[in-house]
């Protein structure tokens, strides 16, 4: 998709800044752009608005397909930059999430600061999909008085422990008799 200038209505093609080559030029021409943009000029210009309401980060991108945008020297996370400048700071201890899960997305709108074992747990990695059984793999409901915590993390079925404990006994009984 391309992307379109900036300027109401335009619908003319992108060319810089945001704008098509006749507002750029008219604006450029009238001195009302300055020589270094600011860095909500270049946000601002640096994504495309989809029809699902994203806009996606046209520049550069982490190798997990989230944008990045160069600002005040450093480089930030375009979706936490644009969090941060359309709603407020970030509140210590929480991470920001993709409603839509679109890791290219940057619309403020979209983005909500959760903890971070919320985030993963909303995603669809393995600990998330975990999280979300009600039952163990033979069956057993996952119940506080069925369920354990295991050290290392996760949960183990307190039923199928009991069962695979009376296995193990019943074989190193044969054992002893034999």
């Amino acid at each position: 998709m391309q992307r379109q200038c900036i300027v109401p209505e335009c619908g003319n093609p992108f060319l810089a800044r945001g704008f098509c080559r006749t507002h750029y030029n008219f604006l450029h021409h009238r001195k009302l752009l300055s020589p270094h943009p600011t860095p909500i000029e270049r946000f601002l210009a640096s994504f495309s608005i989809e029809e699902t309401g994203c806009w996606l980060w046209q520049g550069t991108l982490d190798t997990g397909e989230y944008g990045l945008f160069f600002a005040e020297k450093i480089y930030f996370g375009a979706h936490r930059w644009s969090y941060e400048w359309f709603i407020g700071p970030i509140p210590d201890g929480l991470t920001i999430d993709h409603l839509c899960r679109v890791h290219r997305c940057v619309n403020p709108d979209h983005l909500e600061p959760v903890t971070h074992r919320e985030n993963c747990l909303r995603g669809i990695a393995p600990a998330a999909q975990n999280a979300h059984k009600t039952h163990c793999k033979y069956g057993h409901e996952f119940t506080p008085k069925n369920t354990r915590p295991r050290p290392e993390g996760g949960r183990t079925c307190r039923e199928c422990h009991r069962i695979k404990s009376a296995q193990r006994y019943a074989l190193r009984m044969e054992r002893v008799i034999i």
